[in-house]
C-alpha cells in the first residue's frame, strides 16, 4: 500500500516557466495561488495570466529591495521570502536549520514548501552545479509503513527536456537540498533552510 500527502496534482496548475533568475518569485507566485491569495487564469491564458502575475511580483522585489541585480542575472535575497509573503498576509516560517526529518514531516502534512536547492545537482547537470535554485515541495509519497519515499516539486527553471512537475525519490532531493539558505545565519549542526507555509 502505498499513501500521499498535499496535493501535485493541483498545485502543478500554478507553476509555469521563469523569465530570468526569478524562481524564488514564481515559487511564492505559486503559494499565494493556492492560497486563493492571487487570482487563477482564465482557461486559455494561462501562460500570458501567470506572466503577467510574475512580472508586478517582480517589480513589487526591486520596489521593495528584496530583488539583487539586473532580472535575468540577479536573484531575489533569500533572507527577504518571510518577509515579502508576510507582508502580503502570508502566515510563512522559515527555517534556517531544517533536518531531512522536518522536511518529511511539514511535507507529509500536506504542506506546500519553498525548498532552496542546487540546481546542478537536481537536474544531474555539472554545468549547473552550485548553482542556487527555488522549488516548491507540493506533496509527498509513503510506503505501507508510513516512511517518505519521495517528494513532489514544482520546478520552474527546469531544462526543457524535463517536465515542470514531476516526482524525486527522496535520497535524489536530500542531494540537491543546500545548506546555504540563508549566508548570514548559524545553522547549528549543518541543517539546510526551507520555508513553511501554515
Amino acid at each position: 500500500p502505498v499513501a500521499f500527502s498535499g496535493d501535485p496534482g493541483g498545485r502543478a496548475k500554478w507553476v509555469h516557466r521563469q523569465t530570468g533568475g526569478t524562481c524564488a518569485l514564481v515559487a511564492i507566485q505559486q503559494v499565494f495561488l493556492d492560497a486563493g491569495m492571487m487570482t487563477a487564469a482564465p482557461p486559455g491564458r494561462e501562460e500570458s495570466h501567470y506572466r503577467n502575475q510574475e512580472d508586478a511580483l517582480y517589480r513589487a522585489a526591486v520596489a521593495e529591495g528584496h530583488w539583487r541585480g539586473g532580472r535575468h542575472s540577479g536573484g531575489m535575497d533569500s533572507s527577504t521570502y518571510q518577509l515579502f509573503m508576510s507582508e502580503r498576509g502570508m502566515d510563512v516560517t522559515v527555517w534556517v536549520a531544517a533536518k531531512p526529518a522536518d522536511l518529511d514531516r511539514e511535507a507529509g502534512a500536506g504542506r506546500m514548501l519553498l525548498v532552496d536547492v542546487d540546481a546542478g545537482r537536481l537536474w544531474g547537470r555539472r554545468e549547473d552545479l552550485g548553482r542556487a535554485h527555488v522549488v516548491t515541495v507540493t506533496g509527498a509519497k509513503f510506503d505501507g509503513n508510513g516512511i517518505v519515499q519521495g517528494y513532489w516539486i514544482n520546478d520552474s527553471g527546469a531544462p526543457t527536456e524535463m517536465p515542470l512537475t514531476r516526482y524525486l525519490a527522496r535520497a535524489a532531493f536530500l542531494k540537491a537540498w543546500r545548506a546555504e539558505f540563508l549566508t548570514a545565519a548559524k545553522r547549528p549542526e549543518g541543517g539546510r533552510g526551507m520555508v513553511r507555509v501554515r
